[in-house]
């Protein structure tokens, strides 16, 4: 019997070892004259490679279909070192041949928020108060004469002043200035006309990513300021501006509000001074700042007349008919001398 495997060698050694040999390999059975009936293979490769083993066929195998050859007969593999050792770690030279990554610029300073702004205080005699060429007004307010109350505090329309209406003589006009750039730009003013009950709040909220800094109210006509100021009275919350007039119907609220990042810089304190059975009340600046807004609101609904709300230089004054539960708010600024 002969038997060809073209393309590799196949030796099947006992148990079941195969081992795969390059060329060709041609097995032939030769029943000649053995005398112990075993058939002798005979291995040739066909690509001229001698053969690497004697392989005999034994009749008695060919009912299973192997080769017993004992693992004896291959050369035993040769034992691999368990643990290598390795040379210590070399100390290797700097590396310099790698250029150097060159310095980065650097970005321009830019140019940062003012921590201080020129505060300019104006009283004047009468119903207007204006501001200097190049400034706008932040705040104002206002002085009746005697036995007269305010129906309007407001600045003008082209926000460069405060203008002032009472029930009889008005004896002063206030307003606060600053420069109108760059801190200028950044006020935000909203008016609005809101119509109320009598003795309840018209308020008006600031643009977002404001805070209120001021504001003014006009009462509609024949009726009486009784409270004008920040709507919450727990300072830096809730940026609204509000008033309250003695009677119904359309009145006017103006809400000064600054950019968050102009207050931030400029470090604006807002506080509130509270006094119970008064008719007069000042809340003052601290650390030598400048007040730069404030507002006058009753705590009860007693509902007094307001005779003056006005600011002066380091402080904010509220004067009432009644003594009752009053409070005074002022905003306050790191001011330089202009």
């Amino acid at each position: 019997m002969a038997v060809g495997l073209s393309g590799f060698h196949v030796l099947v050694l006992a148990p079941s070892v195969v081992i795969a040999l390059s060329g060709c390999v041609r097995l032939v059975e030769d029943h000649g004259d053995n005398q112990d009936g075993a058939s002798e293979i005979d291995a040739s490769v066909d690509d001229g490679v001698k053969p690497l083993l004697d392989l005999t066929w034994r009749d008695a195998l060919l009912d299973k279909g192997t080769l017993d050859l004992p693992l004896s007969d291959l050369p035993p593999l040769p034992d691999l070192p368990v643990n290598l050792d390795l040379p210590p770690n070399l100390d290797l030279p700097p590396n310099t041949d790698t250029p150097s990554i060159p310095d980065l610029p650097s970005f321009p300073d830019l140019p940062g928020l003012p921590a201080t702004v020129n505060v300019k205080h104006i009283q004047a005699s009468g119903a207007n108060a204006l501001c200097p060429s190049g400034h706008v007004a932040v705040s104002g307010g206002t002085l009746c004469a005697l036995n007269s109350f305010i129906t309007k505090s407001i600045p003008n329309s082209s926000q460069t002043g405060w203008t002032s209406i009472c029930t009889g003589a008005v004896t002063s006009t206030y307003v606060v200035c600053i420069p109108s750039a760059p801190v200028g730009k950044q006020i935000l003013v909203v008016k609005k006309n809101i119509a109320t009950a009598a003795n309840d709040w018209a308020t008006l909220p600031c643009p977002a990513k404001t805070w209120e800094i001021g504001g003014g109210c006009a009462c509609a006509a024949g009726e009486l300021v009784s409270s004008i100021g920040p709507a919450n009275l727990t300072p830096g919350n809730d940026p609204r501006w509000r008033c309250m007039c003695s009677g119904s119907g359309n009145h006017a609220v103006v809400a000064i509000c600054l950019a968050n990042g102009l207050f931030t810089s400029l470090n604006i304190d807002r506080s509130k001074t509270q006094g119970s059975a008064v008719s007069t009340i000042t809340a003052s600046c601290k650390g030598g700042k400048k007040v730069i807004g404030g507002g006058c609101q009753q705590t009860t609904v007693a509902l007094g007349k307001v005779r003056y709300a006005k600011p002066l230089a380091t402080s904010w004054s509220c004067g009432y008919t009644t003594t009752a539960s009053h409070l005074a708010d002022r905003y306050c600024v790191n001011a330089n001398t202009p």
